[in-house]
């Protein structure tokens, strides 16, 4: 065999692992390419209005809270965007935080999840929820990234996706903090999130110490409408809830 064609053999090889290796594009019509299959998964879990009755009961102590999240931007090719207000009933039911989340996929086969903050009054956009097109005042590229705090997302073996922060580099001055950690589980009917502060020592002084907040989905018998503009397709969410993950 010639040099020239060990070099192309190898190369094919190359090639071929790479797309072996990458993430797999979705199929489903009603979503516009190129994003896989677990990008779109991963935002219809995060779409919709989910609250912690259910663990409040249990545990009176925990704080009440929902969370309304959206799919905005959706002709967006770059990425996959949602919008999240997050809602405690000691706040006079007002938003303590609202945030965008950036989806993109990653070249393992996972996702990256990096959080933004809205630019200016934040309040101005709250319980735009309900409607998506307000955020057509504003773009992507007018967000503020909130530092080193994207969350490194996988597909579990039992179908959840889950993951979080790494490292000690997400700033936080709240309550006296040096960094933040944060981890992520999405199922169908529910997500959990598990938000903490750590000041410099490594002592932990806010968020829940105990376990994660666990949202419930609202209505879960109403499937979420697909985040094709204008389409009445009803997309599969999945059989799998992250109660078992």
């Amino acid at each position: 065999m010639t040099a020239r064609n060990t070099i192309f053999t190898f190369t094919l090889a190359l090639l071929a692992t790479v797309v072996a290796c990458g993430p797999k594009i979705s199929s489903d019509p009603e979503i516009m390419p190129p994003f896989s299959e677990l990008a779109v998964r991963c935002q219809k879990w995060m779409v919709g209005s989910f609250e912690n009755q259910a663990q409040v009961r249990a545990n009176p102590d925990s704080p009440r809270l929902k969370l309304h999240q959206c799919a905005i931007w959706t002709s967006e090719m770059n990425a996959l965007w949602v919008y999240s207000e997050e809602i405690a009933a000691n706040s006079g039911y007002k938003p303590t935080r609202q945030v965008i989340f950036k989806i993109t996929d990653d070249l393992n086969g996972g996702l990256l999840l990096q959080t933004y903050a809205l630019s200016g009054n934040a309040s101005r956009f709250a319980g735009s929820w309900r409607d998506p097109d307000s955020f057509k005042t504003m773009a992507p590229f007018e967000l503020s990234l909130l530092g080193s705090c994207g969350l490194h997302l996988k597909k579990t073996l039992k179908g959840s996706i889950s993951g979080g922060t790494r490292g000690t580099d997400c700033s936080s001055t709240r309550a006296g903090a040096s960094y933040q950690t944060e981890e992520l589980t999405l199922g169908s009917l529910e997500i959990r999130s598990w938000r903490r502060g750590y000041d410099a020592s490594g002592r932990q002084v806010w968020g829940p110490s105990e376990g994660p907040i666990i949202f419930d989905r609202g209505n879960a018998a109403a499937r979420p409408e697909s985040i094709k503009p204008g389409s009445n397709h009803i997309p599969d969410l999945g059989p799998y809830d992250v109660k078992d993950s």
